[in-house]
């Protein structure tokens, strides 16, 4: 099966900033290692045209020149191609209340929103399909958004709209590894769908950094070939999260090869290259903790300046026993939460005052 876009047919808008023009407002990001271009590599080796690439790094993002390169694409598509859109940065809300992508220049009046951004490429009239995706805080809203332009947009983001964000690239890499078919996303095919993408995301952000990762996928995008991965592998732990115990520290990553002796594992950090060959018997495997009911009745841990406050909530949703959405009893808010965070009530008399493993 092959993926259900074309080099030639594609058009790619990328924005990775990692400094700001006002950075005492925008924290800078280490540069090394940066995921943001070997995506653009990726679709430039795909063999997109450079007249149909735009990749716009730190300066070269400002608030003019994406302007300028959305207004050139909505110009030159043609009916069905594809529309690639990433980026890479800080997100914030306006004064509307609006999520905001963070260009170099920021400020206000040049403020590219996420809502602003649909509304410019909801106004191409022929049919075309496009994927958003996003790495910053509060990119949840592209997911949000979404739903609302005819089933013309899917959107993957990193975390939901009203939450911030990790500073490591766990999100971009685990895109990458979905673009590039790598054989450990999805070891029992020959290709990995959009939905499937999605959830693979999901899941490492969900494991890796606590965060709820939010895809809006159209059902007509569902099945959708994002890419070819290699031909299927037969060994059934490839891709599986994996922990190694050094002393009393905890290091979490993904096996990504193996042999009868030993599994590769490649660590989660920033940048997420590092990998190491431990023997079998020194690794463990993932695995989810055990399943709270939805309605169950909780106490959830809240560390705030410095106080440290465990405040009753119930279990809303489960997202694959790795995050709960609860509601807080106090005043009726949400929010996603991992299970060290959390303790069911009818369990209080046997835990200690502190984030405990509930299994």
């Amino acid at each position: 099966m092959q993926k259900d876009w074309q080099a030639s047919r594609t058009w790619v808008l990328m924005i990775g900033v990692l400094e700001w023009q006002n950075p005492q407002r925008f924290k800078p990001f280490a540069k090394t290692g940066r995921i943001d271009r070997q995506i653009a590599d990726f679709f430039r080796t795909a063999g997109v045209p450079d007249s149909q690439l735009i990749y716009l790094e730190d300066q070269l993002a400002d608030y003019q020149s994406v302007k300028q390169a959305i207004a050139h694409i909505c110009q030159n598509m043609q009916a069905h191609d594809f529309l690639f859109f990433y980026y890479a940065g800080h997100g914030t809300f306006d004064y509307k209340k609006d999520v905001c992508l963070v260009v170099y220049d920021h400020s206000e009046g040049k403020e590219l929103t996420v809502r602003e951004l649909y509304q410019q490429f909801s106004q191409i009239s022929l049919p075309f399909q496009a994927l958003f995706t996003a790495d910053c805080c509060h990119s949840g809203a592209l997911a949000d958004l979404a739903r609302q332009y005819n089933h013309r947009f899917a959107a993957i983001a990193s975390v939901v709209a009203e939450n911030t964000s990790t500073g490591d690239w766990t999100y971009s890499n685990a895109l990458l590894e979905c673009l590039n078919g790598n054989y450990f996303v999805n070891p029992e095919q020959a290709h990995l769908s959009l939905h499937q993408t999605a959830e693979y995301i999901g899941e490492a952000m969900a494991v890796v950094e606590a965060q709820r990762a939010p895809a809006f996928i159209p059902q007509n995008l569902a099945n959708w070939v994002l890419s070819n991965p290699t031909q299927p592998q037969v060994i059934p732990e490839l891709g599986k999260l994996a922990l190694i115990y050094r002393k009393t520290q905890q290091h979490l990553g993904r096996i990504i090869n193996a042999n009868p002796l030993e599994y590769q594992i490649r660590f989660f950090s920033y940048t997420n290259d590092q990998t190491e060959w431990h023997k079998r018997t020194e690794v463990l495997l993932y695995q989810t903790r055990k399943s709270l009911p939805i309605g169950t009745p909780v106490e959830v841990y809240y560390p705030a300046k410095g106080v440290k406050k465990w405040y009753e909530a119930r279990i809303v949703e489960d997202y694959k026993h790795i995050l709960y959405y609860i509601q807080y009893d106090i005043d009726q808010t949400y929010e996603w939460v991992d299970t060290d965070r959390i303790r069911p009530i009818w369990a209080l008399d046997s835990l200690i005052d502190s984030p405990v493993d509930i299994t």
